[in-house]
């Protein structure tokens, strides 16, 4: 008796479907050992994946136009240079703590000196 012929599929992941650089099914294992619902659905990783891969992507461009102007490689404090730029990300990340990014100065007006 011959055997039908099978044609193998060809495995592709849930990253490369959406066209991500993030990894779906680790965010997804994530979702649910956090235990953060009791239920999670398939689209749920995807779209948590797409957005952080959009935040990354915003933040490590407005860094790397601050590298740029002065040596070309992005450091911490290029990073919180660029969260303390844009707005948008100002608002997202308030709090945000950076290690071994460096504090910016700021004096408040009252206390300079006023000749």
């Amino acid at each position: 008796m011959a055997r039908p012929n099978k044609t193998k599929t060809v495995r592709k992941s849930r990253s490369k479907k959406a066209n991500l650089k993030f990894p779906v099914a680790r965010i997804h294992r994530y979702l649910r050992k956090g235990r953060y619902a009791e239920r999670i659905g398939k689209t749920a990783p995807v779209c948590l994946s797409a957005v952080l891969q959009y935040l990354t992507s915003e933040l490590i461009e407005q860094a790397g136009y601050i590298a740029n102007e002065r040596r070309g490689r992005i450091e911490p404090r290029d990073i919180k240079f660029a969260i303390a730029l844009d707005e948008d990300l100002k608002k997202f990340l308030p709090y945000i703590t950076i290690p071994k990014s460096q504090m910016f100065l700021y004096v408040e007006p009252a206390l300079l000196n006023k000749k």
